[in-house]
């Protein structure tokens, strides 16, 4: 994993209050297999998606269909007063 994706996953670790784990070499090559176990599995999961795109892409519009901005506002305004 490098780039803008790396930078992602590390800025979700830190979100989750989590930080890679030391650098010593059995720890450095534990951490490595995870990050390029992730990236194995998004690569795949993507290019399942790009070889399925005929199948998939109607159904976007169709899933989109179910929601609504109005929806999406009174939700948040419903947390909002929860919180106050």
């Amino acid at each position: 994993m490098s780039g803008p994706l790396l930078m992602l996953y590390f800025e979700r670790i830190d979100l989750l209050g989590h930080y890679p784990p030391e650098k010593d070499e059995a720890g450095q090559a534990a951490w490595d297999k995870i990050v390029n176990d992730i990236d194995k599995r998004i690569a795949t999961g993507i290019a399942e998606a790009i070889s399925r795109r005929d199948e998939l892409a109607p159904l976007g519009p169709r899933r989109a269909a179910h929601f609504s901005w109005r929806a999406a506002a009174e939700a948040t305004a419903a947390v909002y007063r929860e919180l106050a």
